[in-house]
C-alpha cells in the first residue's frame, strides 16, 4: 500500500454507518428492508444505536431520509477503517488469491 494514509483508508471503507437514534428498531428493521443490513444494535434508556451497511448501489443521503420517517437521528457518522483493519483486510484478500491460484 502506498499513498496518504487518509486516502488508503478511504479506498478500504466499507459502507458502514453508526447512527445514535430515539425510536423503535422493528420500525427501522421494517422501514429499511432488504436495502440495508444490520451488522449491530444496541439499545440504551435515553438513546439508542445502530450499525448500518449499506450496498453500493445505495448512498447514504438515502438511508438518512429513509431513517427520518421513523426516527429521530440523533448523530449520523461513516465508520472509517483503522490501518490495522486495512492491513488485516489486504493479508486475507492476498492470501485468498494465492490459495485460489
Amino acid at each position: 500500500l502506498d499513498g496518504p494514509v487518509q486516502e488508503i483508508k478511504e479506498n478500504y471503507k466499507s459502507n458502514v454507518f453508526e447512527i445514535s437514534y430515539r425510536g423503535d428498531i422493528s420500525q427501522i428493521e421494517k422501514t429499511l428492508g432488504n436495502s440495508y443490513t444490520i451488522l449491530e444494535h444496541q439499545e440504551a434508556i435515553h438513546e439508542n444505536n445502530v450499525r448500518i451497511q449499506i450496498s453500493d448501489s445505495y448512498d447514504k443521503n438515502g438511508l438518512i431520509r429513509t431513517l427520518l420517517d421513523v426516527a429521530e437521528i440523533r448523530s449520523f457518522r461513516e465508520v472509517i477503517p483503522s490501518m490495522n483493519d486495512v492491513f488485516i483486510k489486504v493479508v486475507k484478500t492476498y492470501n485468498a488469491n494465492n490459495q485460489a491460484q
